[in-house]
């Protein structure tokens, strides 16, 4: 086997043929194209598929993208999280401020409405946009030789890997990951100025990267990681000198500076620890568990990069169960990472391309893998969207340069690469174009996933929450019936995996309410609120059962509901009325009726619905004075209510006053007619 001279990348230099810009687009053209419709094409389905999972936080549920122009400012000005839950929810460290792609929200509700099919149409523009600007960067970073067809260059074969890669599905196809490739897609674009740069200085070059990558941090924080990994590209590819490499970098930390300055002058400080499993995975781990537990996912990520499969939206607990340190996977885990760094180190003088791309991978990697701080879940496939720029180069440079001294001739490596990459890409984007299909809607990404992710009590919720929508929306009984005891089941087992989750016991509550088992509704309902006692859905919830059981005659339920809410709501007016009108109209037990409804009169004296309420007790009980001096004060509160009126004239006459009960009477009917037929 002959041994031919190992072929390294090149730098940016004058002298090369990929230095000109003109040649550039004239020979790269057809490449481009391609790779723009392969991108484009492997998710066009998606067009068609409506909003899915986070999407609510972002557009349908968030109240400042819903007002179109009109709440630009406050997305502007705000945490994520505030447009969603109406305040600021310090859920997760650190924050969300991400303002960019929630005013291409705005932009896109103030122009179309809520369409979700515009908003994918949009993020596969974008994403194609992407794949070709980092061909550009790669065509630079590696230029072709010139007797080598374009087809089977580094750079073509990473970047078609890159666009088909199945682990970012959930990038792609879920609209509110528009932050991730905005994000990215600015980075690319400040790195490109930054090479154009190396290539023929100019001031104007390095305004364009600031301006990018200004625009990638205001779309997600992780942008910063790239504050290291653009630079470390500068240092490997630029082959300039270090002082021009740091003056070609200033513009990326003059942006983030700006960038920090309206952050921390709009969000608050939010750097606690979180307490909840479900936003802090690693809540019920020893430390050693958790370490562990971290270097086995990171381990999982290398593994997915490989074989994507299978592939979930939910990494919570316990899809992956907690291990130690005696786990083999946790082990090999760490020798590859350790390994990793010593090849990174050892080719930092050389500058080679391994070394490189495990710097970069590394670096980009850092913020996602729980070492540095908890991101809220075990981990998630879209964290690798731009790590696997490293993995997708180093993969295509193993076929290529490192492989073609493994052959005696060069038609030889061709015929081999050509059936590898072939292979690869096509099961790729089989599999890409399959695993997308799963982000059509909650109800399919939800029941597709939980059976992908068993033991996650969230996946579990997510497929009770599902089936439950979807059976509101029938008109069916028994098939209400069956989806609602489908849905108990997957509700059962999130409560299994997770006791102290609210929201699926909540949703058990709603499940049985549906199959008009009030009692058992009841304690879903008391239970969640045990749980947190500021739920308001769960509030709401046990208001509605007790008014429902009420008026079905359950009057045990609805006491049982009335009196659980006082618990957590002693100053709720409205609730001590339904209490008392329960007990009274009801019940038939006055001495109750009477002991809540002048609690609730001491709460607010001025309440002219408490006051009738409880004026019609003492009426009931022989009272009349009292009766009537209430009847009186709520007709000073509200003179055009005819039903005090009305009770006003019914008193006078139980106290023989005729003629004031006329009076009072006339008045009523003037007001209400219909009182009159009665």
């Amino acid at each position: 086997m002959s041994k031919k001279k190992r072929q390294t990348p090149r730098t940016i230099d004058k002298q090369t043929d990929s230095a000109s810009s003109s040649t550039m687009r004239a020979s790269y053209k057809t490449p481009g194209w391609i790779i723009f419709f392969a991108s484009v094409v492997v998710y066009i389905h998606t067009i068609g598929f409506d909003y899915a999972l986070d999407d609510k936080l972002y557009v349908t549920h968030n109240q400042f993208t819903k007002q179109g122009l009109s709440g630009i400012k406050d997305l502007a000005t705000n945490d994520l999280l505030v447009g969603f839950f109406g305040k600021d929810k310090k859920l997760l460290s650190g924050g969300r401020y991400r303002p960019l792609p929630l005013i291409t929200f705005a932009l896109e509700v103030e122009m179309f409405g809520q369409n979700p099919h515009i908003s994918h149409f949009v993020n596969l523009i974008l994403y194609g946009a992407t794949c070709v600007l980092l061909f550009l960067i790669l065509i630079k970073i590696f230029p072709p030789e010139k007797e080598r067809h374009w087809a089977r260059s580094l750079a073509f074969g990473a970047t078609l890997l890159f666009a088909l890669h199945p682990l970012h599905t959930e990038v792609i196809a879920n609209i509110k990951s528009r932050d991730e490739m905005m994000s990215l897609l600015g980075a690319l674009g400040s790195l490109w100025f930054l090479l154009r740069y190396a290539d023929t200085p100019s001031t104007k070059a390095l305004g364009w990267a600031f301006l990018c990558f200004t625009c990638a941090l205001f779309s997600k924080e992780s942008t910063v990681t790239m504050l290291g990994a653009i630079p470390v590209t500068l240092f490997y590819f630029s082959g300039k000198d270090l002082k021009t490499q740091v003056r070609m970098a200033a513009p990326l930390f003059l942006a983030f500076a700006g960038y920090m300055v309206v952050r921390l002058s709009l969000l608050e400080d939010n750097t606690q620890e979180v307490h909840e499993l479900l936003n802090n995975s690693y809540e019920e781990a020893t430390g050693a568990q958790k370490y562990a537990t971290i270097f086995y996912t990171m381990g999982l990520y290398i593994k997915l990069l490989i074989f994507p499969h299978p592939l979930t939206n939910d990494y919570f607990p316990y899809h992956i169960s907690l291990v130690n340190w005696s786990h083999p996977l946790v082990l090999l885990s760490l020798l590859i990472y350790a390994s990793m760094i010593v090849v990174g180190l050892r080719g930092i003088r050389k500058r080679t391309v391994a070394s490189w791309a495990i710097w970069f991978f590394l670096i980009t990697f850092s913020l996602f893998t729980n070492l540095v701080f908890p991101i809220g879940s075990f981990m998630n496939e879209r964290f690798m969207y731009v790590p696997s720029i490293a993995f997708c180069v180093l993969a295509a440079y193993t076929l290529g340069p490192v492989l073609r001294n493994r052959f005696s001739t060069e038609a030889a490596h061709q015929k081999f690469y050509t059936a590898v990459a072939g292979i690869v890409l096509f099961a790729f984007a089989i599999k890409t174009a399959h695993r997308s299909n799963a982000w059509k809607d909650d109800y399919t990404l939800s029941i597709t996933d939980v059976a992908l992710s068993p033991n996650s009590t969230k996946a579990n919720m997510s497929a009770g929450a599902a089936l439950l929508e979807k059976a509101n929306a029938l008109q069916d009984q028994n098939q209400r019936h069956a989806l609602a005891n489908e849905a108990i089941g997957y509700l059962n087992r999130s409560l299994q995996i997770y006791p102290n989750y609210k929201q699926p016991m909540l949703l058990l509550g709603n499940a049985y309410y549906m199959l008009g088992q009030y009692e058992t509704a009841y304690l879903g309902y008391s239970r969640a609120l045990q749980m947190d006692n500021q739920f308001k859905d769960a509030k709401n919830n046990l208001e509605f059962l007790g008014d429902t059981t009420s008026g079905a005659r359950q009057f045990q339920v609805a006491e049982k509901c009335y009196l659980t809410l006082l618990q957590y709501t002693p100053d709720d007016v409205r609730v001590y009325g339904k209490l008392g009108q329960l007990y009274g109209r009801d019940l038939g037990d006055m001495a109750k009726a009477q002991s809540y409804l002048e609690k609730a009169m001491n709460i607010d004296p001025n309440n002219s619905d408490i006051l009738q309420k409880l004026a019609i007790v003492y009426s009931l009980t022989g009272n009349n004075n009292e009766a009537l001096e209430t009847f009186l004060k709520a007709y000073r509160l509200n003179p055009k209510n005819a039903h005090v009126l009305m009770n006003i004239g019914i008193t006078y006459r139980n106290m023989g006053d005729e003629a004031k009960a006329t009076e009072y009477l006339n008045q009523a009917f003037e007001l209400n007619p219909s009182l009159q037929k009665r």
